[in-house]
């Protein structure tokens, strides 16, 4: 296979890569793919050092274009003749110079064979790790293959059934009708009673088949069970030791709920037929009914399969631990410690749920568990823990419910060309909801909570997606919480259709030209200004200091919030107001068409930044630390910075997932922003805060964190809910309507203004 041939039948990743290869002009992609055959042939390591041989590769190429100029005139294809004359045409430069043309083509055919190489290098990394686990898949395929078999057989069985009780039917009508015919002579009687016996024997032969198969079924179930427990779930168990004391071994459950879950749907049915047997023979029966003499027993088989693997899957999901213990495994017996179970056979199987509480009840002696998955088990000499409330189970199943028709809506968009779990673990994903910084604001929580549930289904984390939509209930409120979820559920329906191709990364807007960065980069001071200002903390008391010097010129800009008393008339007069204040004075914004001239200073305390057409602000520019009065547990009061380490790097992973899913990317890259924002890390906080203006503009990120810290009512007491629910729905309009925020941003200097 020719190299050229090779490359075309790589993944995107690397086509991308070949397609930026040959977007420089030293040698059209066209003639490459149109001449490759002849190219590779070529001895253009040679022809760049000989130059006569360099002239007769120069000629030959020449007329293979030549050639090719033919071919396209006789297809009457006109845009291919135009390109390869022109490609001949520039061509012509090399006339004087064929070396240079030479090394020009050698070094796109060694810069393919890198491609190649890496692609090859990968493709032998994958194929490493999977012999690694080629044993482990091949025992779960023919595990995979055992499961598929045993519910085909169910199938199977099912139809048999059906096909039984048409069968019954059939001879119960004849046998009645018969019944209600008289004056028959006996040649006439032997007719009949042979064609019923004949019938008779039909049902019964049926019968004891069906009930053969029945036996069948719970054998091959059986032996199910006994490899999944003896087997599966022990090799689990030793993982599960392992991970304990820092093995990097999988101990995830997903698989053994689905394979236990299928052959304790399997017992159910099995039960169900029996009880069909029972229907039918209630109907008709006779002398010597097989139904009557083996359905006791395998009553009783099926339910004894059922009740052990209802026990052998009742596992410790998260091994013991103790609020102060040293770890995992290391407990006190005289204290209270908890356990975190999880049901593995009944974890899809809601419509049966019902029937096994009185059994899992029996079975669990200690403790409480909850059949509608995974449940926290506290074991401690008071006994068992209450139940959950009424209203906490509605609010779990509504989550559940939640995520199911998120997962139903999303299933199949994004998740064949994402591999999220390769990247990221689900408790990395859950984590990254708030940030694992008990300092950082209300706000990102809900902008990146929102961003992180559609992005946990598509990995595939369904308990952690419940676990975070139930948080979001607390945050929002239940009602909130599910329409802002479908809402950002259809913006990325709506990205996804409109993209074409694997949409670039937010971070690709750096390495854009200076003309394609410039709209996003419009008024991000005025961004960065109401982001900080989102970034205090406002369940502790909070005190700056710091030193201001300089101004920056916002046009198009209007600062809102508390004015300063007896601060207003010219410009410089309002400067030097604000400048005596130091940094509790924001800065100063102009009155606008109505008051030309007129400035007012403003406090920063509650203040933001709006657009205005026709209005400017000038932005105090001050390094400031806050320090935090935070109350501790005994009543004394210790004072702490906000600052912290700017590389997380469980956040960085999560953000490399999060950059190349359309429409959620902006609303976490916001909600890290915030958060950056808050530990001081302000050139982090800038970086991800221009990467959501590229997709909404800092006009609507100004109105939304605007919004959300002044009118929306968010620091002014209206409640925080309130305001919080008015930015996030604010973004999302915006991000539908790309075009509503239309505020004239062509005008837009910043500078530092001095006053003598």
């Amino acid at each position: 296979m020719s190299q050229w041939d090779r490359l075309m039948l790589l993944s995107a990743g690397y086509i991308q890569q070949l397609q930026e290869l040959y977007d420089r002009d030293g040698l059209p992609m066209d003639v490459r793919h149109y001449l490759s055959a002849w190219i590779e042939k070529q001895d253009w390591e040679r022809a760049a050092q000989d130059h006569e041989h360099a002239v007769v590769l120069f000629q030959v190429l020449l007329e293979n274009l030549d050639i090719q100029h033919s071919r396209f005139v006789q297809e009457e294809s006109f845009l291919q003749q135009h390109n390869i004359r022109r490609y001949k045409q520039n061509f012509q430069i090399f006339q004087d110079e064929p070396c240079s043309l030479a090394r020009t083509i050698l070094w796109f055919l060694d810069k393919e064979k890198e491609i190649l190489n890496r692609a090859d290098l990968d493709e032998q990394v994958k194929q490493l790790h999977v012999e690694q686990e080629a044993m482990e898949t091949s025992c779960q395929h023919e595990l995979e293959r055992k499961m598929a078999g045993l519910r085909n057989y169910v199938q199977c069985l099912e139809h048999e059934i059906s096909c039984l009780e048409e069968q019954q039917d059939e001879f119960d009508f004849k046998f009645q009708t018969y019944k209600m015919e008289a004056g028959l002579d006996e040649a006439s009687m032997k007719k009949r009673n042979q064609i019923l016996q004949s019938l008779v024997n039909k049902l019964n032969e049926c019968r004891k088949n069906t009930l053969a198969n029945l036996t069948k079924l719970l054998s091959r179930a059986e032996d199910l069970i006994h490899l999944l427990v003896n087997k599966e779930l022990v090799d689990w168990q030793r993982r599960q030791q392992k991970a304990c004391i820092g093995a990097p071994d999988n101990v995830c459950l997903d698989q053994l709920e689905m394979w236990f879950t299928c052959v304790a749907v399997c017992l159910f049915q099995v039960r169900e037929f029996l009880n069909k047997l029972e229907e039918l023979v209630g109907k008709v029966s006779y002398e010597n009914d097989p139904v009557k003499a083996q359905r006791p027993n395998l009553q009783r088989r099926a339910d004894s399969l059922f009740k052990d693997l209802l026990q052998s899957s009742l596992v410790v999901e998260t091994q013991p631990s103790m609020p102060q213990g040293k770890g995992p495994l290391v407990l006190r017996t005289n204290t209270q410690f908890s356990v975190k179970t999880s049901h593995s056979a009944l974890a899809i199987v809601p419509e049966w749920r019902n029937k096994t509480r009185n059994l899992f009840a029996v079975m669990v002696s200690v403790g409480t568990a909850s059949l509608y998955g995974t449940s926290l088990l506290i074991l401690d000499e008071s006994g068992p823990e209450s139940p959950l409330s009424q209203e906490e189970e509605d609010r779990v199943r509504s989550a559940r419910l939640m995520t199911s028709v998120l997962r139903a809506k999303l299933q199949g968009r994004i998740l064949d060309h994402l591999h999220i779990k390769e990247n990221v673990s689900c408790e990395e994903l859950l984590s990254a909801s708030t940030v694992d910084d008990s300092l950082s604001s209300r706000f990102p929580q809900e902008l990146l909570g929102l961003s992180l549930v559609p992005v946990l289904l598509v990995a595939g984390c369904q308990k952690e997606a419940q676990t975070l939509v139930l948080t979001l209930y607390n945050l929002l409120g239940k009602a909130d919480t599910e329409e802002l979820l479908m809402e950002v559920e259809a913006l990325m329906e709506r990205k996804m259709s409109r993209s074409t191709s694997t949409p670039a990364p937010a971070s690709s807007a750096a390495a854009a030209p200076p003309s394609e960065r410039e709209e996003p980069g419009r008024h991000i001071d005025a961004v960065m200004f109401n982001i900080q200002q989102l970034a205090l903390m406002r369940d502790s008391t909070s005190s700056q200091v710091g030193q201001c010097g300089g101004w920056t010129q916002v046009n198009g800009t209007m600062l809102v919030g508390h004015a300063v008393k007896g601060a207003s008339g010219g410009l410089e007069d309002a400067v030097s107001s604000c400048e005596r204040l130091g940094v509790l004075c924001a800065g100063v914004t102009s009155g606008g068409p109505l008051m030309p001239g007129l400035y007012q200073a403003v406090l920063k305390k509650d203040s933001s930044i709006f657009p205005s057409v026709e209005s400017e602000c000038w932005i105090q520019l001050c390094s400031t630390q806050e320090e935090v009065l935070i109350v501790t547990a005994s009543g004394q009061r210790t004072r702490r910075s906000p600052h912290r380490n700017c590389i997380n790097e469980n956040e960085e992973r999560v953000y490399n997932v999060m950059e190349w899913i359309p429409g959620v990317s902006t609303l976490y890259n916001l909600g890290t922003a915030v958060y950056y924002a808050s530990v001081n890390c302000t050139a982090t906080a800038k970086e991800r805060a221009l990467l959501s203006a590229v997709d909404l503009g800092t006009d609507a990120l100004m109105v939304a964190t605007g919004g959300t810290a002044g009118v929306a009512g968010y620091a002014l007491g209206a409640g925080v809910k309130t305001g919080v629910k008015a930015g996030v729905r604010y973004l999302l309009n915006s991000m539908k309507k790309e075009d509503e925020v239309l505020v004239n941003q062509l005008s837009t200097k910043e500078g530092t203004f001095t006053i003598q």
